[in-house]
């Protein structure tokens, strides 16, 4: 089982003793959603996956790592929800075997690759006679961390930012307290001290230019915000990188003792990619799909609305503005993006703004739901083909890709399930029977079909297919066919 939250302060009620219990471990969870307000997104989303006896947490935040805590039995449904509702990351943290459970499962169902970024570590002081050290003050300008934060990405995380990066990391460390130690006017070393979450506050960021490394002016940063952390009632504790045994020496120096580790990894997609169609009535739209090899899952389902987690019902009267959409998985190296939107646009009327043929309303509009900039161009390709043979203005629009709500289980793979009912369903549709146009590779030979009721009703062997991913090629193939 699994549950969405609204807002991160819906998930933290929901989940409170559990998270509070281990509060060391979970305290970024706590901090991205304690208070939080801002509604669900595939930019920010707040998971729970259970069962009677365990639990497992995802909570995501643009654009920092997926965190994950809780029990590594339930891994495989938590893979299966982030898969199923189109949800997607750039990395992941997480206690060690929770994270490798994680990557096997992954990589498993969607390929790709996860590198090691590093191991960061969790200590927490147990010395309340700290010094505040007068060489350490509030930062005087926020731009005099942007040379520490670009050198700081680069050592850690062998990361070259954008000068836009740097600004917005630099504008989210100002929702914190960033200390600093200056010569005359030159910074030389800084650390962010966390607003705190209930009896701790986190000490992060602490770094120190290259050249002024051995004047302990880390530890002295350290040892202030511990001081003034115990000075407010707060326990400090301190995210370090475990792999740098000597500047962590330094903080043991004035009380500071391992308590927990978390291990982070970046992640780097495969040959597996998504796709998501809105063409209205999603037992009619997802059938055309399972035809083509590369096409490893069709899933049905809900996008581009405002409700979380919506019921059919509520999509079907158009109150939650959600398409009935199919999110489609495919292998890239088998079926390309062009060779799906052909499908696509086969299968509907691209013309029609209100619905499709019977299926009249919002929730049954076309869309396609993509940020990839490519993908943009090649739509846009298509549908100028199409306006030029038809003489028509194409309607479907071209959206931002939101969370892919999954449907009901009765609604998956309908017409394998009910296949006199999406007989019927089809026909009282009044969708047109037209043929399907597809080319795919097999045994070393490029096919071209016409496939109409499941049933190939045309094969043939090509050869000028080869370089099939330049969308120039559908309009030889519009001109063969209208002679």
């Amino acid at each position: 089982m699994h549950k969405f939250y609204e807002t991160g302060n819906e998930f933290f009620l929901d989940n409170k003793f559990d998270l509070l219990n281990n509060l060391i471990i979970n305290q970024l969870i706590i901090k991205n959603s304690y208070e939080s307000d801002l509604k669900v997104s595939k930019d920010l989303f707040f998971i729970k996956v259970y069962n009677d006896s365990a639990k497992l947490y995802m909570v995501y935040k643009k654009p920092f790592n997926l965190l994950l805590a809780g029990s590594s039995l339930l891994i495989d449904e938590a893979v299966d929800v982030l898969l199923d509702y189109n949800l997607e990351f750039k990395g992941i943290l997480g206690e060690e075997l929770l994270i490798k459970s994680f990557i096997e499962n992954y990589t498993k169902k969607h390929t790709g690759i996860f590198n090691k970024i590093h191991i960061m570590s969790i200590m927490k002081n147990i010395n309340e006679n700290l010094n505040i050290h007068a060489c350490v003050e509030k930062i005087r300008d926020i731009k005099d961390s942007y040379e520490l934060i670009k050198n700081f990405h680069l050592e850690i995380y062998n990361k070259y930012l954008s000068e836009e990066e740097i600004i917005n990391i630099s504008n989210d460390l100002l929702k914190n307290d960033v200390y600093a130690i200056y010569d005359s006017k030159n910074i030389l070393s800084m650390a962010v001290l966390s607003k705190g979450i209930f009896n701790l506050n986190t000490i992060n960021s602490v770094y120190t230019k290259v050249e002024y490394r051995g004047l302990k002016l880390a530890q002295k940063l350290v040892e202030t915000l511990s001081a003034i952390s115990y000075k407010n009632g707060k326990i400090p504790t301190l995210f370090v990188d475990l792999e740098n045994p000597i500047s962590n020496k330094a903080y043991t120096n004035v009380g500071f003792e391992y308590e927990a580790s978390l291990i982070e990894y970046e992640y780097i997609k495969g040959n597996y990619e998504d796709i998501v169609f809105a063409g209205g009535c999603f037992w009619c739209m997802a059938k055309p799909y399972y035809e083509y090899d590369g096409v490893l899952k069709v899933l049905n389902g809900y996008s581009g609305g405002e409700k979380v987690n919506p019921n059919y019902f509520e999509v079907k009267d158009g109150n939650t503005k959600h398409y009935e959409s199919v999110k489609i998985t495919f292998n890239k190296d088998k079926i390309n993006f062009n060779q799906l939107l052909e499908i696509y646009l086969s299968s509907i009327d691209p013309f029609d703004d209100n619905g499709q043929y019977i299926d009249r309303g919002s929730s049954y509009k076309t869309a396609i739901f993509t940020n990839n900039d490519e993908y943009k161009k090649i739509i846009q390709h298509f549908f100028k083909i199409y306006e030029e043979e038809y003489k028509k203005e194409v309607k479907v629009k071209v959206l931002t890709e939101s969370i892919f709500y999954k449907a009901e289980e009765y609604h998956q793979d309908y017409h394998i399930k009910n296949e006199e009912a999406y007989k019927q369903e089809f026909e009282t549709s009044k969708r047109i029977k037209k043929p399907l146009i597809g080319r795919y590779f097999k045994d070393n030979k490029y096919f071209e079909i016409k496939v109409l009721d499941s049933i190939i009703i045309e094969k043939k062997e090509i050869s000028r297919f080869e370089n099939y991913n330049n969308p120039n090629c559908l309009l030889e193939i519009i001109e063969e066919l209208k002679k």
